[in-house]
């Protein structure tokens, strides 16, 4: 309709200002025909602005937007990589979504209130076809399973804070990891170091049995749970307004008879050129579950935990992070993790910068042992990484390659030790 109408005036502008250039001005019949002309295509004109044209029942205007004054954004990126593993029994090769960071689908609806108020709706999605969270060795799962990582509402007021409800973060979720300024989160964030290899079950190196405690199977992800609060969760959320750096935040969400909560304070700022990134936590999680022979037993604990990250100016980067869990079960030992990541970036080539780190973390007692006092030990999981990732910041993608050592102490009084698990894998991330 624009179009038309738009031809029609650039019409008559022309048969004004050009036509009578050319006309014989002693023709008086020429000139009136032209007005008659100028005055059927005005009316012409008026006609069509008048009429409102309908499309699936919405007028033009409509049609256009919706009706809806929220502008969309739509957002994502696909994370894939070959992996070699190794349980130390067997190993083989396959190719799999980077759990560290899985392949997802973003849909961001934006309106604005008031110049101090804006209203956000969120879905996001994760499509992670042979996730290395589930895969173990010759056991790959090619389902490919939908994660609802968000499905929220939350208002944003620069005077009054933040107000989340839906699923979506926790106020401790990514305080073990979002200070991580290594630049290598896409393939291993933080103290998150799990996900590279998840699913890889545990060995006893002389019997060649599966590891297991209480029924538990022992694998990667069980020995080295990150601890990285509470997660993502169907929850209410508050933050508080930003104040030099500082933001408060805390959050509730109820399951299994039980209200969980918790309570973070987190810092961002620069100093002197310097990057810093610091987060504490809090969390009491009373609605956790383990499964044991003839079914399942709660597994509540408290948690602090905390980390802190720096970026030099010369591309020298720390990351630091510590846990200390406290099960609420008498005489259980309390768990623990502290992390340590050493990292480097630089821009030695056009295309984007380079990232190298290389890190060391230890975790212990973070799988809930349910046998009775004087049977309960105490386990430890090591493990050392290296990683690199370089940016192609004109398309939006990251090439990474990394490789990490997963090791499982039990205590001394016993026989067992346990072999090694291993991975290697080498992807790239796209964003658009």
């Amino acid at each position: 309709m624009t179009t038309k109408r738009t031809s029609i005036a650039f019409f008559v502008i022309f048969q004004f200002l050009y036509l009578p250039a050319f006309a014989d001005n002693s023709t008086q019949t020429e000139e009136a025909a032209l007005q008659k002309q100028v005055e059927v295509l005005s009316k012409r004109i008026n006609e069509l602005e008048s009429k409102e044209t309908k499309f699936l029942g919405l007028s033009e205007k409509e049609a256009v937007t919706s009706g809806n004054a929220l502008s969309l954004k739509l957002g994502g990126h696909l994370n894939r990589a070959v992996v070699w593993h190794s349980n130390g029994k067997n190993s083989n090769t396959v190719h799999a979504d980077v759990d560290s960071s899985p392949s997802r689908l973003n849909i961001t609806a934006v309106g604005k209130i008031s110049e101090q108020t804006k209203i956000y709706a969120v879905i996001e999605e994760a499509f992670e076809p042979n996730s290395t969270d589930r895969i173990d060795v010759h056991d790959a799962n090619d389902s490919q399973p939908f994660t609802h990582r968000k499905m929220e509402v939350y208002i944003d007021d620069t005077k009054w804070g933040r107000l989340f409800v839906g699923q979506g973060s926790t106020a401790s979720d990514g305080t073990m990891e979002d200070v991580d300024m290594s630049g290598t989160g896409v393939v291993s964030a933080g103290s998150s170091l799990s996900f590279m290899g998840a699913g890889i079950q545990f060995f006893d190196s002389t019997t060649n049995a599966k590891a297991t405690l209480n029924g538990q199977r022992m694998i990667v992800e069980t020995v080295f749970d990150s601890g990285d609060g509470l997660f993502r969760r169907n929850r209410i959320r508050y933050d508080t307004p930003e104040f030099y750096g500082l933001r408060l935040q805390t959050s509730h969400y109820y399951k299994g008879r039980n209200d969980n909560w918790d309570i973070a304070l987190k810092y961002a700022g620069k100093v002197n050129g310097i990057k810093i990134g610091a987060q504490g936590a809090y969390l009491r999680r009373l609605s956790k579950t383990v499964s044991v022979p003839g079914g399942s037993t709660p597994a509540k604990y408290h948690q602090f935990n905390g980390s802190v990250g720096v970026l030099f100016t010369n591309g020298i980067n720390i990351f630091l992070s510590a846990l200390h869990r406290d099960w609420k079960s008498r005489n259980t030992r309390n768990g623990s993790i502290y992390f340590a990541k050493l990292g480097y970036q630089h821009s030695f080539i056009e295309a984007g910068k380079t990232a190298f780190a290389i890190d060391y973390g230890q975790y212990k007692n973070l799988i809930f042992d349910t046998r009775p006092q004087n049977e309960r030990d105490q386990y430890k999981g090591t493990s050392y990484g290296v990683m690199l990732t370089q940016f192609l910041d004109r398309i939006a993608t990251e090439l990474f390659v990394a490789g990490r050592i997963y090791k499982l102490d039990g205590p001394s009084r016993q026989p067992a030790r346990y072999k090694d698990a291993k991975v290697v894998l080498s992807g790239m991330r796209v964003k658009f």
